[in-house]
């Protein structure tokens, strides 16, 4: 069972001139961490249904103890009556240390500000914004209509964080879901139905796309993640990945048609120092150096470069039955394919369960090379993907508002650290 923390509701009125309290500090309610958690919380204890707009932060307890969490929402609908319990205070008398917990006295403070006046960051998501939820309920309604779906439920938020907002609605067809994508990823909606219509039975099934607001809605996927299934399942996930991979290997145009990144050997010794620094890795150069030469090596190995998923793991692929559909593209790019290996394989403890998922993809790619030298390209690949998915992180933190950052702040550095250290046990 999820552990349950203390959430603390920031809730403005509908003029937002007054935040709600309860016996003069914020509503805090026991909840499931993530939307449904806190918003099943606010229901059962205030009767308060309100859209939820962003976490503003996650604080972890010390000692294996729950920690607390602030969370932001629009306003109440205007029929909604105020329980005897709560109240509105006005922003003008409204002391961020007297409501709130020390921990989270200046991000009340921040909301406050912006709430009385000052600007919203400029990286904010458009979810995180009051409003964007009926828009986009909008669009969902009327995408399930043209689909030849008959909604039977309303529009629900399944979750919602700096990276991307869910909602689901049931329809007389099953359930679907609507992804918004983070800026970084603008792409996710284009290129997954690319790939719905070229691997009909490998990613999830799109129904519409909105592709300059960075939206899809898709089928719900039946089943359970592999990840909750024994390791000797997991292979099945790699080798569908090699199957991706082989099919876009001489279709790079295509992807970059689509919007993926240029993430390819070139762009990444180009950028490794500079990752360095970034990550403030002092002392580096040798390791740079050595990472460099390694590109142009790697670059004339017997792999082609390729569509990666560049977040695959085994909680990011569903099985049912005979049926395997890898789903969440956000980090697709066009790079080398052994990039998408360490972020699955480091997920199994046991090594000769690790081994033998190697064994199977490299298989996939038999006929270019013999497997000791493609086992050996691996090798050489390994440290190099530590970079990749740096880089990865140090994008999305740039992207990212400052105040989000801290989702992220420490991921740069422990795969470049990761990196170092693989190039000093050879």
């Amino acid at each position: 069972m999820e552990s349950e923390r203390n959430a603390y509701a920031l809730v403005p009125n509908a003029t937002r001139s007054a935040v709600l309290v309860h016996e003069g500090k914020l509503p805090c309610v026991s909840s499931r961490p993530g939307v449904a958690g806190v918003s099943e919380a606010l229901r059962s204890t205030h009767a308060l249904a309100v859209p939820y707009l962003r976490p503003a932060r996650i604080l972890q307890g010390d000692g294996g103890k729950a920690g607390s969490a602030l969370y932001e929402f629009d306003a109440p609908d205007a029929e909604w009556e105020l329980p005897a319990a709560l109240g509105w205070l006005a922003l003008p008398d409204a002391d961020p240390t007297l409501i709130s917990p020390p921990g989270l006295v200046p991000y009340v403070e921040k909301w406050l500000a912006i709430a009385r006046g000052a600007p919203v960051p400029e990286k904010r998501p458009p979810w995180a914004r009051p409003g964007w939820l009926a828009v986009a309920a909008a669009w969902l309604e009327t995408s399930v209509a043209e689909a030849g779906l008959q909604q039977t439920a309303a529009v629900e938020v399944v979750e919602q964080w700096p990276l991307s907002s869910v909602l689901r609605c049931a329809t007389d067809g099953g359930r679907v879901y609507m992804k918004a994508v983070f800026s970084t990823f603008g792409h996710e909606p284009a290129l997954t139905q690319a790939l719905a219509k070229e691997h009909s039975a490998l990613v999830p099934e799109v129904l519409a796309v909105d592709v300059t607001r960075g939206w899809m809605l898709m089928r719900e996927l039946s089943g359970s993640l592999i990840g909750d299934q024994g390791v000797e399942t997991w292979g099945d996930a790699l080798l569908a990945a090699a199957g991706v991979h082989l099919a876009w290997s001489d279709r790079t145009s295509e992807l970059f048609e689509l919007g993926a990144h240029d993430r390819r050997l070139a762009a990444l010794a180009v950028e490794i120092g500079s990752a360095f620094e970034a990550a403030g890795i002092a002392g580096s150069e040798q390791a740079v150096a050595q990472l460099e030469s390694r590109c142009e090596e790697l670059g004339e190995g017997p792999l082609p470069q390729t569509l990666v998923h560049g977040d695959l793991h085994p909680w990011n692929v569903m099985v049912d039955a005979d049926e395997l559909r890898i789903f969440d593209w956000s980090d697709a790019c066009v790079s080398h394919p052994l990039f998408d290996l360490p972020t699955f394989l480091q997920r199994a403890d046991d090594e000769g369960a690790r081994g033998s998922m190697l064994d199977a993809y490299l298989g996939a790619w038999a006929d270019l090379a013999p497997l000791d030298e493609l086992r050996a390209t691996y090798q050489l690949a390994l440290p190099l993907a530590h970079v990749h998915h740096a880089i990865s992180y140090l994008r999305i933190n740039e992207a990212l508002e400052p105040d989000d950052r801290w989702w992220f702040e420490d991921e740069p550095r422990r795969w470049l650290v990761g990196a170092v250290e693989l190039l000093e046990l050879e």
